[in-house]
């Protein structure tokens, strides 16, 4: 039973909202607690925020690590388009690369070098839906990247193993996305013969998922 394109669409936007809703709330409350210490220098609560500081926590919960913005010493708000102290988007943008990488090679190996869709002879349906279910699991794994970080933000001070949580996934991931491809060529596409196929696109998405964390990991 295929499901439809539209479909899983559909409902890949609903666990990707719904995971941003829930990492919101981790990285509002990380967010809350890393900008007490940096307004007051000690976690009491009891001062009221202003409209500006309300504003900024609640904005910075639902848009980091891709815009943030701090209340200046003016009184106005300042935005951050890419990073703000020690902490930057790339440093998100990290957690998803490498199984993010792999499956963008898969997805040249078998749409866009013409010796290898000659090989695969996939409809183009069938490659979109694959990718939007690896395309998934990277916004997923993301999306958990930010509740990690606002967790360890907000149990001072930093807690290691929810790092270590965090590289398990990661792990776990990246294996799924080079297990997930060829899986789907030979048990659900039933392409036959696979090996070379399998082969190359392995061998592909390894260099591709090596090449853009790097990328990423330089730019930290």
């Amino acid at each position: 039973m295929q499901i439809k394109l539209s479909m899983l669409v559909r409902w890949s936007l609903v666990l990707v909202v719904l995971a941003h809703l829930a990492s919101s709330v981790a990285m509002g409350l990380g967010r809350w607690n890393e900008y007490d210490w940096y307004r007051l220098g000690s976690l009491n609560l009891a001062q009221p925020l202003g409209f500006f500081d309300i504003f900024s926590l609640t904005f910075n919960a639902f848009c980091s690590p891709l815009i943030t913005i701090y209340p200046s010493a003016n009184g106005t708000l300042q935005f951050n388009w890419y990073s703000y102290g020690y902490e930057s988007t790339s440093d998100y943008l990290a957690i998803a690369s490498f199984p993010f990488g792999a499956s963008l090679l898969w997805l040249v190996i078998l749409a866009v070098i013409p010796t290898t869709r000659r090989i695969a002879k996939l409809r183009t349906e069938h490659i979109f839906r694959a990718a939007i279910i690896a395309a998934t699991s990277c916004a997923l794994l993301f999306e958990f990247g930010r509740i990690v970080q606002g967790m360890i933000m907000f149990r001072q001070p930093f807690l290691d193993w929810y790092s270590l949580v965090l590289v398990i996934c990661v792990f776990f991931t990246a294996i799924w996305h080079f297990l997930f491809w060829p899986a789907a060529i030979i048990i659900g596409w039933k392409i036959r013969p696979a090996i070379l196929l399998v082969t190359l696109g392995t061998i592909a998405a390894f260099l591709g998922a090596f090449t853009l964390t790097i990328i990423i990991g330089l730019n930290r």
